[in-house]
C-alpha cells in the first residue's frame, strides 16, 4: 500500500489543450494515501502547534464517522490529497475546501479562470470547485462530491474527539495560511461582473441544476439560518460565526416526506463562546 507519498504520475497522457488553462504541474505536490489515526491522539502528539483556531476541513458521514484535517499541516503544503477514503482539495486563492469520491489518481495541475484544476491519471482535467471534465476522455463527467466543511479544530475536537485524522508525522510540519495569492491563479481569472469584489466571501451552491452564490460576512461572530428554494426544493443555508463555517442542507429529512425549518437554539449548552444551530444534519 502506498502511504504518505508525493504523486508522481510518468507517462500518462497529455489530454487536448484548454483554452484559458495555466498548467503549472510542479507548483504544489500532492500527498498520496497518508497513514490514518484519530483527532484526540493527534491532539495530544502535536498539542504545542495545534491552534484551537487552526482550520480544517471536516466531514460527519463515512467511514469511522467522519474526521478532519487540519490546513496548515496537511492542505497548505499538499493541496491535492488522494487518498483511498477521498481526494481532498485546497484552493486557497478561491477560499475552498472540499472532498470528491477516493482516488489514488489526482494530483495538483494548475488554474483555469481562477480555479484550481486537478488531474487524473488517464489525462482528464477536472475542476476541483465543481468537479466538472473540463478536458481529456471524461470531459463533462462529473466527479461525485462528498458532504465536507471548513470549521476549526478546537471545536471539532470538542465535539468529534473520536473521528479520524492523518497520522501528524514530524516531517509534517505547519506552514501559514497564505496571505498573497498564486500569481497563475490570478492571471487565470476572468473579469467579474458582480457587485462584489474579487475578495469577498460567498457560499456557493449548486443543486438541481442552477448556481448560485450566498454573500457571507466573515467577521460576523453571530450565527444565522437562511431558507430558499432552489428548483422545486427547499434548502437551509447555515451560517456559524463563532467557527466561520458556512453550510447548505436540503429541507428534507432523509426517508421523510415532511420539510423542516432549522432555527438558532440559544439555550442548548455548549463549550464556552459557542452556539450550536439546533436541528439534525439533515442534508446530502
Amino acid at each position: 500500500m502506498i502511504s504518505g507519498v508525493t504523486a508522481v504520475f510518468a507517462g500518462e497522457p497529455e489530454g487536448p489543450a484548454l483554452p484559458g488553462l495555466i498548467a503549472e504541474p510542479n507548483l504544489f505536490p500532492t500527498l498520496v494515501n497518508p497513514k490514518c489515526s484519530r483527532c484526540k491522539d493527534e491532539a495530544v502528539r502535536r498539542q504545542l502547534e495545534l491552534r484551537p483556531d487552526d482550520r480544517v476541513l471536516a466531514w460527519i458521514r463515512g467511514k469511522y464517522d467522519g474526521g478532519a484535517i487540519p490546513a496548515r499541516f496537511f492542505l497548505v503544503p499538499y493541496c491535492v490529497i488522494s487518498d483511498t477514503y477521498r481526494v481532498f482539495v485546497y484552493d486557497a486563492d478561491a477560499g475552498f475546501m472540499q472532498g470528491f469520491e477516493s482516488s489514488l489518481d489526482f494530483r495538483f495541475h494548475g488554474y483555469h479562470h481562477g480555479v484550481m484544476v486537478i488531474r487524473h491519471k488517464d489525462g482528464t482535467l477536472y475542476s476541483a470547485l465543481s468537479g466538472r471534465g473540463l478536458t481529456g476522455p471524461n470531459k463533462d463527467k462529473r466527479l461525485h462530491t462528498v458532504p465536507t466543511l471548513a470549521t476549526n479544530w478546537g471545536d471539532w475536537t470538542h465535539r468529534y474527539p473520536d473521528t479520524v485524522a492523518y497520522d501528524m508525522f514530524p516531517k509534517y510540519q505547519p506552514k501559514e495560511l497564505p496571505t498573497l495569492s498564486v500569481e497563475s491563479s490570478l492571471n487565470s481569472r476572468i473579469k467579474s461582473k458582480e457587485p462584489l469584489k474579487d475578495e469577498d466571501w460567498v457560499l456557493g451552491l449548486e443543486h438541481a441544476g442552477r448556481a448560485r452564490a450566498y454573500p457571507l460576512y466573515v467577521n460576523n461572530t453571530e450565527s444565522h439560518v437562511w431558507t430558499d428554494r432552489i428548483g422545486d426544493e427547499d434548502v437551509n443555508i447555515l451560517w456559524f460565526g463563532p467557527t466561520a463555517t458556512a453550510v447548505a442542507y436540503v429541507s428534507a429529512i432523509e426517508g421523510v416526506s415532511d420539510t423542516v425549518q432549522l432555527v438558532i437554539d440559544q439555550a442548548v449548552p455548549q463549550a464556552p463562546g459557542d452556539r450550536r444551530l439546533n436541528g439534525d444534519r439533515i442534508g446530502r
